[in-house]
């Protein structure tokens, strides 16, 4: 009997063992799948981001030569797109806590003196000698920023750049670990070198304006798994824990929370950064596969604004979108009194296989909270209306508040057009009826619209 009892006892321990090896097996797989997915998405920003970066290099390098203003006013358009293309594709990346800070103002840099020497050259301007020391200084910068990233482009070529390791790595823990976070952080650490430009393009105040003060009291550290958890999209019916996992230094201060379900043994937990004073949730990153599903672009634009809604963040439109993946991304502008405010805007990213919001931008929402417009409505949409060049296919105006050259804002009436099959957007000062800016609307690559 004792014997018949051990060998049945002995047979239960052996399933048990081989029902535990099939599922350790199953659960190495199912994480291994998971990576090749990360990893993928992750290398197509990275390798855009580096063909941008590359193409703007070189096209800095085409404006130090050439001396004709309609040549240099071509050459500056298209480095402007070359630098907003890279700073988009390094947003994708799952790295805000080493490069994406500093290469993303940088870019931001190179994109806004690009845009103000556009309507220089335009305006019959030549560069003077300032502008002209300031575009070596980017042409420089962005060659080195360019052999940086290909200095961790063949540390991918080798197997050594883990992407896929970065959410838990160099997006959650400071430092980082794996080579992802200490391949990209040492270009981030480089980048601070390199000192601010000063130039009269639009933006610029707000590019290099140092150390942003949020209003409001200091985050309680103990509430900090409570903001994150309650801000986070939850599944419905799961429980989940926030645990503070360090500072985030730089020009908005912030503390970095990892959120992950309870009890959970996933190894890429939800990154969010909430701002040291207010208690405002700055970013998060949701680094789950995204796998095909049946949400389209309408419904989860809706869900996008509900999201913000929800949060007590007012009113939202959805000015433009793209897709990366199965991804929808979208950009949208806060609405007060009726007037969209293109300064005040966030990003969310909705997964199209059960419209979950996956990831969350307000830096630059938060940043311009304080903004105050520097002008009066004095036209009517009417009589703006009429100071759009004439064959512009225009509709009717809206009034708007946008982004000026000085780091503030001013309300203009928004008209979009058509002509010769293109799209345009013209910005006219709704008190001097000057025209402020003209946009160029296009094709997103994957789907979805950019301006240029």
């Amino acid at each position: 009997m004792d014997r018949r009892k051990w060998m049945v006892l002995g047979g239960l321990a052996l399933a048990a063992f081989v029902v535990l090896g099939w599922w350790g097996q199953s659960q190495a797989a199912s994480r291994g799948s998971v990576e090749a997915a990360l990893t993928g998405q992750y290398q197509r920003s990275f390798y855009a981001a580096l063909d941008n970066i590359q193409n703007a290099h070189v096209l800095l390098g085409k404006a130090m030569v050439a001396g004709d203003k309609v040549q240099l006013a071509d050459l500056f358009s298209q480095v402007r797109a070359q630098a907003f293309a890279a700073q988009e594709n390094l947003t994708q990346m799952p790295v805000p806590a080493t490069v994406e800070p500093r290469a993303a103002k940088f870019l931001t840099q190179v994109g806004d003196f690009a845009g103000g020497m556009v309507r220089r050259t335009a305006g019959g301007q030549v560069l003077d000698q300032g502008q002209r020391n300031t575009l070596a200084d980017l042409y420089r910068q962005s060659g080195q920023l360019n052999q940086q990233l290909r200095a961790a482009e063949g540390q991918s070529g080798s197997g050594r750049l883990y992407l896929a390791d970065a959410p838990a790595g160099a997006k959650g823990r400071v430092g980082g670990r794996g080579p992802a976070a200490s391949d990209l952080s040492g270009i981030n650490t480089r980048m601070e070198k390199y000192p601010g430009p000063v130039y009269d393009g639009p933006f610029a105040e707000n590019v290099v304006r140092g150390r942003i003060t949020l209003p409001g009291p200091p985050t309680a550290m103990n509430q900090l798994g409570t903001i994150a958890v309650n801000f986070l999209d939850r599944v419905p019916g799961v429980r989940y824990q926030g645990r503070y996992t360090g500072s985030v230094k730089g020009d908005l201060p912030a503390y970095r929370v990892q959120v992950s379900p309870v009890n959970s043994r996933a190894d890429a937990p939800t990154t969010m950064d909430i701002a040291a004073n207010g208690g405002k949730v700055v970013w998060y990153l949701d680094p789950r596969a995204v796998s095909r599903g049946g949400w389209i672009v309408a419904r989860a634009r809706d869900k996008a604004l509900s999201f913000l809604g929800e949060r007590g963040m007012g009113t939202f439109v959805s000015t433009f979108h793209r897709l990366a993946g199965n991804v929808a991304i979208f950009s949208l502008a806060r609405v007060e009194g009726g007037v969209t405010d293109y300064a005040r805007q966030v990003k969310v990213s909705v997964a199209l296989d059960n419209g979950q919001v996956v990831g969350y931008e307000g830096r630059d929402y938060l940043a311009n909270s304080r903004l105050r417009p520097a002008n009066k409505v004095v036209l009517n949409a009417a009589q703006a209306g009429r100071l759009v060049k004439a064959g512009l296919a225009a509709g009717p105006g809206a009034l708007v508040l946008i982004p000026d050259d000085r780091g503030g804002e001013l309300y203009a009436y928004e008209f979009s057009g058509r002509q010769d099959g293109d799209s345009y957007l013209v910005y006219i000062n709704a008190q001097n009826g000057k025209e402020e800016r003209i946009l160029r609307v296009a094709p997103a690559p994957g789907g979805g619209q950019v301006t240029l």
